[in-house]
């Protein structure tokens, strides 16, 4: 597998970078940046030389699997609007409005919840989060079990290396953890935080730590690829090899920040989106926007 590189000079520092399709825009105000600069928000059906705009505020974008809808959020807040594709503003919650897990009985615990994902097939969702003293932790929900008991969402149900019902030591008693990303519906890929990480494979169904890999550098930001590679966003992109645990690949005249956890502060990260149908990653710079595809050899 190799990567390709991709540089689009910009005439604006891009930022909410999100993928329609094999088009790169910025959802907050509708430029297109990939595969070249269009000022116009021409895939939003809307005249030349009318902006769409939110005031600025948001810097993050997800979309549906289906691209019905987008959500614009702030990273560093608490901030998040809705819209229904392609411009259609809705509101701070879903269609109508209605929170589906409130509970008269709901007592959360003392958890702040970052980074949320959930798995390709919609069946679990992760926390990569963090508690008081500062500790980095992954909590991890059966989404359908939660809409059917919301008071399951308070448990915070933790990945832990060790097996404390089988008093198993073979992976240790840790459970702090830094990042992490779903390989499929069944495995979650976790890393720890250090100047030498290890990568640990967490089986969802089973609630436990299947192997685990010691690799070669620090990592941050995970994004799984499939079962054998993955990127990493530590400082800049790296391409790791899941057998070995090796560095397959690296460009460190990429910035794609310093994050390795949740507690980040006003660390300045640029703008990233993965789009693993299409296996292009775009990290946003100064006045440019880069490109990396993998392909095959």
């Amino acid at each position: 597998m190799k990567v390709i590189r991709e540089t689009i000079e910009l005439p604006v520092k891009p930022h909410t970078l999100g993928w329609n399709g094999n088009q790169l825009v910025c959802f907050e105000n509708g430029e297109q940046y990939y595969p070249e600069y269009d000022s116009y928000p021409t895939w939003r059906d809307m005249p030349e030389r009318i902006g769409y705009s939110f005031g600025g505020q948001f810097d993050r974008a997800i979309t549906s699997p289906d691209a019905r809808y987008i959500l614009l959020y702030t990273n560093l807040g608490t901030k998040g609007l809705l819209l229904r594709s392609p411009n259609e503003l809705i509101r701070e919650v879903i269609e109508t409005g209605e929170i589906v897990t409130m509970h008269q009985d709901r007592k959360p615990q003392d958890f702040f919840h970052s980074r949320l994902e959930v798995s390709p097939e919609g069946r679990y969702l992760i926390s990569k989060g963090w508690v008081w003293h500062p500790i980095d932790m992954i909590t991890f929900y059966t989404i359908e079990d939660c809409l059917k008991n919301p008071l399951l969402l308070d448990e915070c149900v933790h990945i832990k290396t060790q097996d404390e019902e089988a008093n198993e030591k073979e992976f240790g008693d840790d459970f702090e953890f830094s990042s992490a990303s779903f390989l499929n519906d069944q495995r979650l890929l976790v890393v720890t935080p250090g100047a030498n990480s290890t990568l640990y494979w967490w089986d969802m169904n089973n609630s436990k730590v299947i192997r685990k890999l010691k690799t070669e550098d620090q990592l941050g930001d995970l994004l799984a690829i499939d079962e054998r590679k993955a990127w990493d966003l530590f400082h800049h992109p790296k391409l790791i090899d899941l057998d070995k645990g090796k560095i397959e690949w690296q460009e460190e005249s990429i910035n794609s920040g310093n994050q390795n956890s949740s507690i980040i502060h006003d660390l300045q990260l640029p703008p990233i989106a993965w789009n693993r149908k299409t296996s292009k990653l775009a990290i946003g710079g100064e006045n440019k926007v880069e490109i990396l595809t993998l392909a095959n050899d």
